[in-house]
């Protein structure tokens, strides 16, 4: 079968839990020798270098080095994103939470854990999966259900396509504000 690829996007940092996805890789590949992972991203800053060389050592643990490939920092991530099948968003901790935004964005069905604004954006099991930080289990569970059902991760992607074009989109809402103050401002005269 075709190979069923997933990214992970962001910073290469324990806080961001890319090795919640191995240990759940690790689960899943006896089943399906077709899952392809790629984590786009950098440690960034020195002090997170550790934790890269161990997500390495994990992989060649589990003998998971065929199934992941590290991209480093793209600029293109949006354009490799919407070429993927699934996105998973394993942050322990989120300020807004743009990836998994963007992801959903370019019609991509997204597993997330409950952090940040993403439970607000994500209504679990209708344009994306919900997690509990941490939870290799139910990411696991997750992955396998949307790699065995097309149709589910269309419906999924396509519910998760619509809600950021009718909630999250930035110039809709400068187009709402400008409406707004227009109003206030022929309301006063």
């Amino acid at each position: 079968p075709a190979n069923f690829n997933v990214c992970v996007v962001g910073q290469i940092c324990p806080l961001k839990g890319q090795h919640v996805v191995v240990k759940a890789l690790s689960q899943l590949v006896s089943g399906f020798t077709n899952l392809r992972v790629y984590f786009i991203g950098d440690p960034v800053i020195d002090e997170y270098k550790p934790y890269m060389d161990n997500l390495k050592k994990i992989i060649e643990q589990y003998n998971l080095s065929v199934f992941v490939r590290f991209t480093g920092w793209r600029i293109d991530a949006l354009e490799i994103m919407s070429c993927m099948d699934l996105l998973i968003n394993p942050s322990f901790t989120e300020g807004f939470g743009y990836v998994p935004l963007e992801g959903m964005g370019v019609g991509l069905p997204v597993i997330a854990t409950k952090v940040g604004v993403l439970p607000e954006a994500i209504s679990d099991g209708v344009n994306g999966f919900l997690v509990e930080p941490g939870d290799v289990n139910a990411i696991a569970e997750r992955w396998q259900e949307l790699a065995l059902n097309k149709e589910l991760r269309d419906n999924i992607g396509a519910a998760a396509k619509k809600t950021v074009f009718s909630e999250y989109l930035i110039d809709d809402k400068v187009k709402q504000f400008a409406e707004i103050c227009m109003k206030l401002v022929t309301d006063k005269n």
